[in-house]
């Protein structure tokens, strides 16, 4: 990615920003808490909390149709498809960004119905996207550091959306984002392994942030990208990591149900004779 690629992402939310500004924040406002009294979500947090007690490590499913990196990923799955064969996962993360990701804010209502947790994963920085995730039925919305690089700016985000009754996952790339997300008080962190620059995933940077950077108490670390097999989930449950977001694994050839079930067999205990350390191979790169 070049350095001008997050400004690219922002400003293709300037039309989505520019139609919620047309609504006002005080219509988007009263139907955000009218939705929340109508409809409540499940708890985001009490369902990663919930996983990583009864496996080591809960695990997220992403809907993910596409990516700027792969391109089209799967387009012939719809999200009520999705979240069926999703069951079986703690929470569901949703791409909702359109240009780049081939989402829709619509998918949310779409994927309620099963009561799994709903992240909305998008670029997320204006208060008006924050109302207007509280009233589609989502469960958590997702912040980006490097799109919310200013503390107080981050922390205005993430008090709206706990006052909506939504949770908030803030992303990292490194410990410099890690001391902003947690100066704004950032309880739930995603420690994403997808470089900036290149694009390029390093499964081995989000080990090394996480041991370099341990979670404190009342932090819940979560490994996204990179995660290709149960192996790799093993490995990021030894490093600390109480969540992991799997979505181009799941989701490139269908077969969601089988891969999901594949992931979480594998988390279980193997019998003592198989047993043996989860270790990354030197010098390994992803």
């Amino acid at each position: 990615m070049e350095s001008g690629g997050l400004e690219a992402f922002k400003a293709a939310k300037e039309e989505e920003i520019k139609a919620l500004k047309a609504i006002g924040r005080p219509a988007l406002e009263q139907s955000a808490r009218c939705e929340r009294e109508v409809f409540r979500p499940p708890d985001f947090l009490k369902a990663l909390e919930a996983g990583a007690a009864g496996r080591g490590i809960a695990v997220i499913a992403e809907y993910k149709r596409a990516s700027p990196s792969l391109g089209e990923i799967e387009l012939g799955i719809s999200p009520e498809e999705a979240v069926e064969a999703f069951r079986e996962a703690d929470c569901v993360s949703v791409l909702t960004e359109g240009k780049f990701f081939k989402g829709e804010i619509e998918y949310l209502q779409r994927m309620s119905y099963k009561g799994l947790p709903l992240l909305r994963k998008d670029f997320v920085f204006s208060p008006l996207q924050v109302l207007d995730t509280a009233a589609r039925r989502a469960s958590a919305l997702l912040f980006i550091v490097r799109v919310t690089p200013g503390v107080a700016e981050l922390r205005e985000l993430l008090l709206l959306a706990g006052s909506l009754g939504l949770a908030s996952v803030v992303e990292v790339f490194d410990a410099e984002d890690l001391d902003i997300a947690r100066a704004a008080g950032a309880r739930i962190i995603q420690v994403n392994a997808r470089d900036l620059d290149t694009l390029k995933v390093d499964f081995l940077a989000s080990l090394r942030l996480i041991e370099s950077c341990p979670p404190r108490e009342g932090e819940f670390f979560i490994a996204a990208s990179g995660l290709k097999d149960a192996v790799d989930l093993r490995i990021a449950r030894r490093a600390g990591f109480r969540g992991a977001l799997i979505g181009t694994a799941l989701m490139r050839g269908g077969g969601l149900r089988e891969k999901l079930a594949g992931f979480l067999e594998g988390l279980k205990p193997p019998a003592p004779s198989d047993a043996a350390p989860d270790r990354p191979p030197k010098g390994r790169r992803r």
